[in-house]
């Protein structure tokens, strides 16, 4: 499966994939300690006021306790650390099952990322579709949250999976993939229709009021651009959980699914 032009092997950076591997680890490694150490809510963006202040922190321009008050107003207001470590791993997974099923080198490094792009964007559109109905934020299916990216992803990741079919390879069957699709649908209903206390917020828009549903709630809310209103962000571990629990079962259950073997019937 590896393209050579010549003596130039222009994926020759993607054949020793136990070194992404290693990578992959690190970067899972790095996220799980920073989601440990910043807390359930945790996000990316809350490291960038430390690397931003880092001169102004070792100089004494700036306080450890000011930086601290920077991490902590953008926690749960970005993209979630839990994310990181469950997308890492799960193309941790994915690399060594497809090895075993008869896909290696750099073969096993694209094929790998192709249909962890199909987790990610499934998941992405997923939630968009259901904020933007569930909580009337129509403007979450537009092309300002990179929502058609999102499609693309799932798009790659479908022409990937018929590639592969059309090679002899085999999706993954078994009941693993059944039971954790199943938990995977039980969780976003579970979600959608959630039965426990909320606290709803209202926004002040230029057209109106706008009110938070009941029905999918999340703790960070996309009201709008600059322009109609930013980011709410209401705090709720138990709506989180929820959140990473579907996450997680979601892409268990399409990981095991795309974890494909060669047909040697």
């Amino acid at each position: 499966m590896d393209v050579h032009i010549g003596r130039f092997y222009p994926f020759g950076v993607f054949q020793n994939v136990e070194i992404w591997r290693t990578y992959f680890r690190a970067i899972v490694l790095v996220a799980a300690s920073l989601w440990l150490v910043f807390g359930f809510d945790a996000v990316i963006e809350q490291i960038f006021p430390l690397i931003n202040n880092i001169i102004p922190l070792l100089t004494g321009k700036i306080s450890l306790e000011a930086v601290s008050t920077m991490m902590q107003d953008v926690y749960g207001k970005g993209n979630h650390l839990s994310a990181v470590v469950i997308y890492g791993l799960s193309w941790l997974f994915l690399s060594n099952a497809l090895e075993r099923g008869g896909m290696v080198r750099s073969f096993n490094f694209f094929m790998s990322m192709m249909l962890t792009l199909l987790n990610m964007g499934i998941f992405e559109v997923s939630w968009n579709i259901c904020c933007g109905y569930f909580q009337n934020l129509p403007w979450l299916l537009g092309y300002r949250v990179n929502f058609y990216q999102y499609i693309s992803w799932v798009v790659i990741g479908i022409l990937s999976i018929l590639y592969l079919l059309y090679y002899g390879f085999k999706p993954n069957l078994s009941n693993r993939t059944v039971i954790c699709s199943i938990l995977a649908v039980s969780l976003w209903l579970f979600w959608i229709y959630y039965p426990l206390p909320i606290h709803q917020i209202t926004v002040v828009l230029p057209n109106g009021l706008w009110v938070s549903s009941k029905m999918f709630p999340q703790t960070l809310y996309p009201v709008g651009d600059s322009i109609t209103g930013g980011l709410h962000y209401v705090e709720n571990n138990q709506i989180h959980l929820v959140n990473v629990l579907a996450k997680i079962f979601t892409t268990a259950g399409i990981t095991s699914f795309c974890m494909f073997r060669k047909d040697t019937k």
